[in-house]
């Protein structure tokens, strides 16, 4: 993965997801290495701050994905979408 910020690997080792340096978060379907979609925002702005996700973490039943970044609230994303896919 080019330029990812930050990575994370379902609990099932099934899914990567990464999150490159304009937030832009990709999941991957480890099986096959082949992209399941992309989600997030190019780039989130606080005042004159531009801020990128800093960590990602998989729910421990892999069907939500949190992407936190310096000092904001999480984001949830839900991955129901992405998890009918298969290998």
């Amino acid at each position: 993965v080019r330029g990812a910020f930050s990575l994370a690997f379902s609990p099932d080792g099934r899914l990567l997801a990464s999150q490159d340096n304009f937030g832009v978060i990709t999941l991957w379907q480890m099986a096959n290495r082949r992209a399941l979609g992309t989600f997030g925002s190019s780039c989130k702005t606080s005042g004159e701050t531009s801020v990128v996700g800093q960590s990602l973490v998989f729910s421990r039943d892999g069907r939500t994905l949190a992407s936190v970044g310096d000092g904001f609230a999480p984001l949830l994303w839900d991955l129901s979408p992405y998890l009918s896919e298969k290998p």
